[in-house]
């Protein structure tokens, strides 16, 4: 080795080519100012001369890649330079080749720069070497250098490269230094579009956009997929190019196998919630599961961007890495809180239900949901969920059951469709809300006007059950006593208390249950059968032994009747007909006492009993009505209180049988044709509700020899009977020929068993989802 300060003359070579050199074009210069130049020999040898940095490194290699490349190294570095013969097989350290095929001279000046003169054959014979043809037109070629040590380590793509060395006409070889891209840098903007703008976008979908509910599903999923194949192409671009085993480097991969794993989970839960029946629990937990999941992958992804910007930054500063670092603070987690913040500030601002002026009779509706529609009904609102089923958090399966049925009960939280496991009712949101104003396309066209009552009576049906008649000081059109039109049963009236007007609860008509008007009932059942003139010996001698037993008014202590009421003796049931109709200011409910904290019963119950002035928000009539057809048979199963459904349409049959009907409201059922079956189930005799009424019923349809009505009485305490799968089939296969409707309604539990049934038995007997309805 020579030190080029001890030999001027050599010193003055150098510095005149080096000058020809980039006069010419030939050589490199490279930002560390390494240079490079080469030169053929006698068409058998290959020169390189370079020139490096003190404490500096200069590599070359032979095509595009490291992987599988021959490469040449020098090493600035005093007495210690030395030039390697190498050969690497991908970004990790190459390895030094067994033989080196390089003979090089190294000479210095006085700032220690390394000038080398490096000679190989241009086919060496060793398998690991790049044989170089003499007459070559272009070889591709990648470059480093390393500007903070001689020692071979890590770089990264501000000092690394490919280039193009060519031999031109006259023999000379020229280099061409390729721009290539910032990978790292490009894998971070785009990760940044990916994890913080996308990733945003994903939170929003999934939280704060719900009630653009046509919108966020697609989002979500388009996002979801954009950012799991954005992340994979950059994690496989990654390991191509190759890479070095760092923290950010294992969080990336572990990212890419978690997101691939999430976005399927994603889809697979996506699928189930469309495709499953009676698992709302299942699809609320894998939800949940999904939601999770969801937020963990975001957590890790700031996390690999945050530390992807701080590594690359600190080995090699840019202004476009120290920016994305700034921005992706900023942005993410600035933009996130703000959302975050008016959420929470604006979601439990109330949103009323718009109102339409598009209005839909009964018999519309259910003439729409045999021709296909996808109807459901809230309150006195007409939802057209066809689209919606596919939103629906519980699952698709959660609307499509419900088609033509009136879902109040389950929007306000009072009941649930499925009631095995651990899961509440839930009550719906101002979200849901919102989405109802979406879905509404009319109310129906009975009015069911607004007002305010209280409470001013109240008469004991059983032990937990009571009547309670509420009334209005002003007159409200469109609320009676008595609805002559039978398409008024079934109908509900909505309560709300007015210091908690968003829980509401629904209970239906039942205007018959009311003391007075049901005493009638019982007298008017008393005298029919007690009628000598056409009544069976059978019938005589229940009268004789006491039958029926007549509720009496709730009396206090002193022996007063402390309701507003007292018994009113109507000699005929016109005169009853007439007295209710001309109060347009009272309506009556029958409600039970199911001791729940904080329920709106307890507190009618409650505060009823101790004295206190108890006024509530009435809406109604409002629903649907039971679609009690003309003719056919109709089946209703009952639980408990669910039989107040049905008992003004035993009290309508009671006076049919009776003959005193008005002409226009007999004609409302045929009297050869119709039948209604009721199924009751209590505990014990003693509880059950309108019993007098059904029995009642009974004997005057045997005295004058009809066939409109049958009892069935279950008391469950008495009875290993079960209302199970075979139960059911058995009851349709005896009442299957003109089958019109089938109505349930009980305990939530029996609900759902009933529905099941149904839906199974449904391609059996042959009848339609809109036949039967849980209620």
């Amino acid at each position: 080795m020579i030190n080029i300060t001890k030999e001027p003359v050599y010193r003055t070579y150098v510095l005149v080519h080096i000058l020809l050199l980039l006069k010419l074009g030939r050589s490199v210069i490279f930002r560390d100012s390494s240079t490079l130049d080469a030169y053929v020999l006698n068409n058998t040898h290959i020169a390189f001369e370079v020139s490096v940095p003190n404490n500096h490194l200069l590599a070359i290699g032979f095509g595009n890649y490291m992987t599988d490349s021959d490469m040449v190294m020098w090493q600035s570095k005093g007495v210690q330079s030395a030039c390697q013969d190498m050969w690497s097989t991908g970004r990790r350290k190459p390895s030094i080749d067994i033989i080196n095929d390089y003979n090089t001279q190294i000479k210095y000046d006085q700032a220690q720069r390394a000038f080398f003169r490096s000679i190989r054959r241009l086919d060496t014979g060793d398998k690991y070497d790049y044989e170089i043809d003499h007459e070559f037109k272009e070889i591709n070629m990648i470059w480093a250098f390393i500007d903070t040590s001689a020692d071979l380590q890590r770089h990264y793509m501000d000092n690394k490269g490919r280039m193009k060395m060519r031999m031109n006409q006259q023999g000379q070889i020229e280099f061409e230094l390729i721009p290539i891209l910032d990978i790292a840098l490009i894998a971070g903007w785009l990760q940044f579009m990916a994890w913080t703008v996308l990733g945003l976008v994903q939170v929003a979908s999934y939280r704060y956009l719900r009630r653009y509910w046509w919108l966020n599903n697609w989002l979500h999923a388009v996002c979801g997929t954009i950012i799991c194949l954005e992340t994979l192409i950059i994690g496989f671009v990654g390991m191509i190019d190759g890479f070095f085993i760092t923290w950010h480097v294992i969080l990336g991969f572990a990212i890419m196998g978690y997101v691939f794993l999430v976005s399927i989970f994603g889809f697979y839960v996506l699928w189930y919630q469309n495709t499953v029946q009676w698992q709302s629990a299942k699809v609320a937990r894998l939800k949940k599961i999904k939601r999770i999941s969801g937020y963990i992958l975001i957590v890790l992804s700031q996390l690999a961007m945050i530390s992807g910007v701080f590594e690359y930054n600190h080995q090699s500063p840019s202004a476009l890495r120290s920016l994305l670092g700034i921005l992706d603070i900023i942005v993410f987690f600035g933009i996130w809180g703000a959302m975050e913040f008016y959420f929470r500030r604006h979601r439990e601002d109330y949103v009323p239900f718009i109102d339409k002026k598009i209005e839909m009779s009964s018999e519309e509706f259910y003439d729409r949901i045999k021709r296909g529609e996808k109807l459901v009904l809230l309150n006195d609102m007409v939802l057209n969920v066809s689209k919606y089923q596919f939103n629906h958090p519980g699952g698709k399966f959660v609307i499509a059951q419900n088609v033509g049925r009136d879902i109040t009960k389950f929007f306000y939280g009072a009941y649930q469709m499925e009631n095995y496991g651990n899961q509440k009712p839930y009550f719906h949101s101002n979200v849901a809300r919102a989405i109802v104003n979406e879905l509404m396309m009319g109310r129906m066209s009975t009015k069911a006007p607004k007002f305010i009552a209280q409470a001013v009576g109240k008469y004991p049906v059983n032990s937990n059950t009571k009547c309670f008649v509420f009334r209005s000081h002003t007159n409200v059109p469109g609320i009676s006593k008595y609805y002559p039109d039978i398409s008024y049963i079934g109908k509900h009236y909505l309560l709300s208390s007015l210091d908690q007007f968003q829980v509401r609860r629904q209970y239906t008509i039942s205007n018959c249950m009311q003391g007075e008007t049901y005493n009638w009932y019982l007298k008017a059942i008393s005298y029919c059968l007690s009628d000598s003139s056409n009544v069976s010996m059978s019938f005589r001698n229940l009268v004789t032994n006491g039958l029926p037993v007549v509720n009496e008014i709730e009396v206090g202590e002193d022996g007063q009747n402390n309701s507003a009421y007292s018994i009113m003796n109507f000699e005929t049931q016109q005169d009853m007909i007439e007295s209710c109709q001309k109060n347009g200011c009272e309506v009556v409910m029958t409600i039970k006492d199911y001791k729940a904290p904080d329920g709106l019963a307890t507190r009618i119950f409650e505060d009823t009993s101790n004295g206190k002035n108890i006024v509530l928000t009435v809406q109604g009539p409002m629903g649907i009505g039971l679609d009690i057809q003309r003719t056919g048979t109709h089946i209703a199963f009952t639980g408990g209180t669910g039989c107040l459904v049905f008992v003004d349409l035993v009290a309508f049959l009671l006076r049919k049988s009776m003959k005193s009907l008005k002409p226009s409201e007999d004609n409302q059922i045929d009297g050869d044709s119709f039948k209604f079956v009721l199924y009751v189930s209590f505990p014990k005799r003693e509880e059950v509700i309108g019993l007098e009424l059904y029995e009642g019923l009974v004997q005057i349809q045997e005295k004058f020899e009809l066939k409109n009505f049958e009892f069935h009485m279950r008391l469950s305490n008495e009875t290993k009977e079960r209302w199970d799968f075979k139960f059911l089939d058995q009851q349709l296969d005896k009442y299957n020929e003109n089958l019109q409707k089938i109505w349930v309604c009980g305990p939530p539990r029996m609900n759902e068993d009933f529905d099941k049934n149904l839906l199974r038995l449904q391609n059996k007997y042959g009848y339609g989802h809109h036949t039967y309805d849980i209620l």
